[in-house]
């Protein structure tokens, strides 16, 4: 179960770089996102442990920082750029 988790998140990691907009660059993020937060929360049910059940809202905590962030980004390269399209921003510019 743990090499298919892995290998379907190799396969997410090589889509989004084949990405051109940055909004399904973001998207793709967040199902990995998910799909830790999936494993995560499961995990605790499998083995009957109360220990490890904040870890879930942790990563649900920090991936909202995430998406905020990654949205204020997408508004500001939009409104600096005119689109985005990922070809488009040149990240080392300053």
């Amino acid at each position: 179960a743990n090499k298919t988790y892995m290998q379907n998140v190799k396969q997410i990691n090589i889509s989004l770089l084949t990405h051109a907009l940055l909004i399904s660059a973001l998207l793709r993020l967040e199902s990995i996102i998910l799909s830790m937060y999936i494993a995560l929360a499961i995990r605790p049910i499998q083995v009957q442990s109360s220990a490890s059940t904040i870890l879930p809202i942790l990563i649900l905590t920090f991936s909202s920082c995430k998406e905020g962030t990654g949205l204020v980004l997408l508004i500001a390269s939009t409104r600096t750029h005119g689109s985005d399209h990922l070809y488009n921003l040149n990240l080392l510019q300053c």
